[in-house]
């Protein structure tokens, strides 16, 4: 299912609303769900078809005027706009309906945005004989060409995770990170049909799905080739050491300079 909003202070918190208001099996219809959010704002388009694999429900908006990433920084628009601009979009998913320990679900996430974008870049590179380089940050940002393009949050309430994406695809905040932001157009020509929520919370959705039955072991080599600082200094929450792998778990493994091994499941990844 998918509802688009003309202006939301939040997609993340009427999606956290949503979740909340989901208790069984029988709430999970368009009907319910369209009575839950009906009152958040305009909505400007909707669709009723679920997902043949996975019921997920996509909550997107032109504009965010409240919006949020990890710890609490914000994630907004520029000026209001009556056409799609950048993607506002969060997910709803049952976590019955996962292969995989809910802790992975941000690695399953960026890499199905990151199959969404990598065609694009990988077009653009043929085209105009470019080296455009398209990156995961863990835990949880997309880089093209060393600058954030797209942040994801995850959060989790009753039994569902509910992810937060935002991507920069024609205009960029300013953000305070090591990472300038930038948006995905300053890199790649886009077509016109690919200009709209719709367009990216499918291809998002689709990626995902494809990925939801597949161990996360398989996924680990591809992670760790695509992930910035892999097999280089990294420092995590004060932690200096070489990148030496993505675990299992979901944590990433350091070795610093007196060869102790130390296993971190979250924070920033900073750069000397």
């Amino acid at each position: 299912m998918f509802f688009n909003f003309h202006t939301l202070k939040s997609t993340q918190d009427v999606a956290l609303k949503l979740a909340g208001a989901i208790k069984n099996e029988e709430d999970f219809n368009f009907n319910y769900i369209k009575s839950i959010i009906a009152g958040e704002g305009e909505l400007i388009e909707e669709t009723a078809e679920e997902n043949t694999r996975l019921p997920i429900i996509a909550i997107s908006a032109l504009n965010q005027t409240n919006g949020y990433g990890r710890l609490a920084r914000t994630w907004l628009d520029g000026q209001p706009s009556n056409n799609f601009n950048n993607l506002f979009a969060s997910f709803i998913l049952p976590i019955s309906t996962l292969a995989f320990a809910p802790a992975l679900a941000p690695y399953y996430v960026a890499l199905s945005v990151y199959n969404m974008l990598k065609p694009l870049v990988e077009t653009q590179n043929l085209q105009q004989n470019l080296q455009l380089n398209l990156q995961l940050k863990w835990p949880n940002d997309i880089l093209l060409e060393n600058c954030k393009i797209c942040g994801i949050l995850i959060q989790s309430l009753n039994n569902f995770i509910v992810v937060g994406i935002g991507l920069n695809v024609i205009s960029a905040p300013l953000i305070s990170t090591q990472f300038a932001a930038s948006f995905l157009a300053k890199f790649v020509n886009l077509s016109p049909q690919s200009l709209g929520a719709k367009y990216f919370c499918n291809n998002i959705t689709n990626n995902f799905e494809t990925l939801a039955n597949t161990k996360f072991d398989r996924l680990i080599e591809k992670l760790q080739s695509i992930t910035l600082g892999f097999s280089k200094q990294i420092k995590v929450n004060g932690i200096g050491g070489i990148f030496t792998s993505i675990n299992k778990n979901g944590s990433i493994s350091l070795l610093d300079s007196n060869k102790k091994i130390h296993n971190i499941l979250f924070g920033d990844v900073g750069f000397s």
